[in-house]
């Protein structure tokens, strides 16, 4: 199975569709033309099959596109060329999904628990994110050996969500995403639950493979992913933004550049003559001075220097050494 090309960010289209197949068609159209390369749809058709909560399915149910449309948008998406995800809450759903083109799964937090969907998921071989939202390490732990044990080559990726929505500043614990990286040893995304939008670059300079970020066609408090959604057509500017994020990251290594390397010569000083020296004579501290450029020796040396004495005749301003 070939290794996913990791993005910028992946845009979700969760239920911001309000069920129109239609709108999800052009919210891809946007996110397409404004640079997008992968989206998510969720394959939310039969909420009462998830939940008894009445309260809940009667919120949710009227936003849910049907399987067909399901279908349909993730073969809208592959056709304009676009790599298309699905979060999944059905296990008997993974399989026509992959058949009709889906290249990477999501699994909810709500669902880290449930064994028959991580089963499905692992035998695709796909990659599988896993949202961490309410999960204890152990959580975690046992739902990454699940599904190890099923597929151990599975390619298993966790998103550091908070289920806070939208998250508040002080709950955001984007430094739980290094921990992740270095507990598990996987990639490790984020996903955007807050309103705050400078979270997603503060995510990318953790270290976040990539930004999950839920979509929408226009802004409205009738949206059931709203407080916390980008508009479609401002993701290009998003993109440009995540990609100048990480560019200013940059290696993890100390390094000094080449044009940085000129600009240290320029900047230091060397030990150089204070005063005419004749060879011989001995080196003291009144006949040094320190001056740019560092063409020489480095001040730090001069404490060598003391007691020695001078190989050749020095000018005012030579550099000794």
């Amino acid at each position: 199975m070939p290794l996913m090309k990791t993005p910028e960010a992946i845009f979700e289209l969760g239920l911001n569709h309000l069920g129109e197949v239609q709108r999800a068609y052009r919210m891809v159209d946007t996110l397409r033309a404004q640079g997008a390369t992968h989206i998510t749809i969720q394959a939310v058709v039969d909420f009462s099959s998830t939940t008894r909560d009445s309260v809940a399915i009667k919120t949710v149910q009227p936003n849910c596109l049907s399987f067909e449309d399901v279908i349909a948008v993730v073969q809208y998406g592959q056709n304009a060329g676009v790599s298309m995800g699905a979060a999944v809450l059905n296990p008997e759903y993974v399989v026509p999904l992959v058949e009709a083109g889906v290249r990477f799964f999501k699994i909810l937090s709500s669902d880290l628990t449930y064994t028959q969907l991580h089963i499905a998921v692992a035998r695709t071989r796909l990659p599988c994110y896993l949202s961490t939202g309410l999960a204890t390490i152990e959580d975690i732990s046992r739902a990454i050996d699940l599904i190890r044990a099923i597929e151990p080559e599975t390619d298993v990726r966790l998103i550091h969500t908070v289920l806070q929505i939208p998250t508040p500043a002080p709950m955001l614990n984007l430094n739980n995403i290094p921990f992740l990286i270095k507990k598990f040893n996987v990639p490790v995304a984020y996903g955007q639950h807050s309103d705050i939008r400078e979270a997603l670059f503060a995510a990318v300079a953790a270290d976040a493979e990539t930004v999950f970020v839920y979509v929408a066609e226009e802004m409205s408090p009738a949206l059931p992913d709203g407080p916390h959604a980008v508009l479609c057509r401002d993701a290009r500017e998003l993109l440009k933004k995540l990609a100048e994020v990480r560019i200013m990251m940059g290696a993890r290594e100390r390094i000094v550049t080449t044009a940085e390397q000129d600009r240290r010569i320029s900047i230091r000083r060397s030990i150089v003559a204070a005063e005419p020296i004749k060879k011989g004579e001995p080196i003291t501290a009144g006949k040094i001075a320190f001056k740019r450029p560092g063409t020489g020796r480095a001040p730090w040396d001069a404490a060598q220097m003391f007691g020695s004495y001078a190989e050749k005749d020095y000018l005012q301003d030579d550099d000794i050494g």
